[in-house]
């Protein structure tokens, strides 16, 4: 009888003739720990590419965006919110990618003027000044020259400004940058009429510098209305931010405090910090009058660069009325309108008072930002009103 065979058992006794001998599922079984071994190095050497991407880099990725007129954008952006060191390295970077980029130039002026230095920046100017090729460049060095002015200001710079200025309205009549810088340096001079006229101006015209414009001449009116009497009382009064040493002045000059009040005797105290200070001799003369919040520590420190704050300058004009009139004030039963004031706060009650002389007016419906500095403007403002309280002349 012939053998009948199973072609399944056939096939798994015989590999069929187009497979290749190789793939064999026995040829398929492999250590483990082979296995383990490729996929080590797999895992290493696949992932040290990706760390030395991870790694720092000495030099800046290049992309689609670095160009000269991003870095620019970019510097002028962060030189305006007071990243000088960051918007130093844009400014740098575009020089670059373009050795002859005029508005980089222009922004390292600025950049070093704000550092404080006047020498440098006018170098910078300069070079920006030799690269001029066409009306747009001419803007940015004439608009750069006004700023500069403006930054670095003197009596020797204003004629500078004023010549960029009329080239400026010849290319290009009623640019909005040109304008609300020269209106700066005008207040500088104390032109304040010039400066309002540049500023209203801006206002009628589609730009970025409408609000700061509206904000110079909110500042401009209220210098005006509080008819400060010496030229130091309107340089401060331009100040957004007014320091320790400067409120010293400012009481000293504009309402003589040093000779209205009565020195108290006390053991003179040598203050170690003023020495190179340019109001050293108005601080000598208030320190002695014991004036809340312009006091000096007992071991001779008065801390003239300290920012005064809203709070700050109540107490000091609560200490001043104190000192002139009978004044009686007690507040601490008054329920505050301010959800930032409250009765438990040490600066309460002479922020109350002043709220309630006229001397200090609040930020908004229900806030009165106590901590926040408080504006050479309003200080004279704040100033006037006290003396109308205390009847001085």
């Amino acid at each position: 009888m012939a053998k009948i065979v199973n072609n399944r058992d056939k096939g798994a006794q015989e590999m069929p003739k187009f497979s290749c001998p190789k793939i064999h599922r026995q040829n398929l079984t492999l250590n483990r720990s082979k296995v383990k071994i490729v996929l080590s190095f797999i895992i290493i050497f696949g992932f040290i590419p990706l760390i030395n991407a991870c790694g720092t880099r000495r030099f800046p990725l290049k992309t689609k965006l670095s160009i000269p007129a991003h870095h620019i954008e970019v510097g002028m952006v962060l030189m305006e919110k007071g990243k000088l060191d960051d918007a130093e390295r844009e400014f740098k970077m575009a020089l670059e990618e373009r050795p002859t980029a005029v508005k980089a130039y222009v922004g390292l002026a600025l950049v070093s003027a704000k550092k404080g230095d006047k020498k440098m920046a006018w170098q910078y100017l300069k070079i920006a000044q030799d690269l001029i090729r066409d009306d747009e460049d001419k803007l940015s060095v004439f608009v750069g020259k006004i700023r500069l002015s403006d930054l670095l200001y003197s009596s020797e710079v204003f004629p500078i400004a004023k010549d960029a200025f009329n080239e400026v309205m010849v290319i290009r009549p009623g640019y909005a940058p040109a304008c609300f810088y020269m209106a700066k340096v005008y207040e500088h001079a104390f032109m304040f009429k010039e400066a309002e006229s540049l500023l209203n101006g801006v206002l009628k015209s589609k730009n970025s510098l409408i609000l700061q414009a509206y904000n110079e001449l909110d500042k401009l009116e209220k210098i005006q209305k509080a008819q400060p009497i010496t030229l130091l009382g309107k340089e401060i009064g331009l100040k957004d931010k007014v320091t320790r040493a400067e409120m010293a002045a400012l009481l000293t000059h504009e309402l003589k405090l040093s000779q209205i009040l009565e020195v108290i005797q006390a053991p003179r105290i040598i203050l170690k910090d003023i020495g190179n200070q340019r109001f050293k001799e108005e601080i000598r003369s208030i320190v002695p009058l014991k004036i809340k919040g312009l006091s000096a520590t007992a071991d001779g420190y008065f801390d003239p660069d300290r920012i005064i704050t809203r709070a700050c300058f109540c107490q000091i004009a609560q200490s001043v009325l104190l000192k002139l009139t009978d004044i009686q004030f007690d507040f601490k039963k008054l329920r505050s309108p301010y959800k930032d004031l409250k009765a438990k706060q040490p600066y309460y009650g002479a922020c109350m008072l002043c709220l309630i002389k006229g001397i200090i007016t609040s930020r908004g419906k229900d806030k009165f930002e106590p901590l926040m500095p408080i504006s050479g403007a309003d200080i004279l403002l704040g100033l006037k009103r006290l003396r109308e309280v205390a009847r001085l002349r």
